[in-house]
């Protein structure tokens, strides 16, 4: 297993795998999540995979930190396999891209330009978190990181697609939000009533595919 460092608190363990996001180690912390969640030791509440680190959130009445690093010194999980690949429709074009024209002349792209690029990548998703069905994606294809906005808007569209750092982020329903909006999909990412309420799971990969401000209409 990778190495980790562990902090302690009250009720959750924080074990850190170092700074440096990697695939491989995603797919390490993925599979610990999902093997302590599958077969949880007494007392464990959740395991939370962040990029590089596993937060681990227990009942104090019924278990502490040492018995849960001893339960886990003891696992041996595979990494998370690559989940499903969808297709995601997105238009790209305004009103549903906002920061576009910005970002592509930030890479110093034309619009044209970054909306390829964008579709050129398979996508991975590496984490879902900070709403319900918010995707954090990898697979960035711009060989720099897109600043996040200065200040971060009221109120977001669902669907909203969004770039910041080297990610791409997708925003289930409306919320605040700092990431650059390039585009939008009519796509729905997040049903609240079902078991799995997300449409895309970590490991997951997304392809964009970019329609019209037409066929954004009729697929609404």
């Amino acid at each position: 297993m990778e190495a980790y460092r562990v902090t302690e608190f009250e009720d959750h363990l924080l074990l850190l795998f170092g700074t440096t996001p990697r695939e491989d180690l995603l797919g390490v912390i993925q599979g610990l999540a999902a093997e302590l969640n599958r077969l949880p030791p007494p007392g464990l509440l959740e395991a939370v995979a962040g990029l590089t680190s596993l937060a681990l959130y227990f009942d104090p009445a019924e278990t502490a930190g040492p018995p849960l690093l001893a339960y886990l010194s003891g696992l041996r999980p595979r990494p998370l396999e690559a989940g499903r690949t969808h297709r995601l429709a997105v238009c790209y074009a305004p009103p549903h891209s906002p920061d576009l024209p910005w970002v592509a002349d930030y890479l110093g792209l034309s619009p044209a330009q970054l909306v390829e690029l964008h579709q050129s990548s398979l996508h991975r998703v590496d984490l879902i978190g900070f709403l319900p069905g918010f995707a954090y994606l990898s697979g960035w294809p711009a060989p720099q990181p897109v600043p996040r906005l200065p200040r971060p808007r009221t109120e977001v569209t669902s669907g909203s697609v969004g770039v910041a750092g080297m990610q791409t982020g997708l925003y289930p329903g409306r919320s605040p939000g700092g990431w650059r909006i390039i585009g939008r999909t009519p796509q729905r990412l997040l049903w609240l009533d079902r078991e799995q309420p997300g449409l895309l799971q970590p490991g997951d990969r997304v392809q964009m595919v970019a329609i019209s401000a037409d066929a954004f209409e009729r697929q609404c």
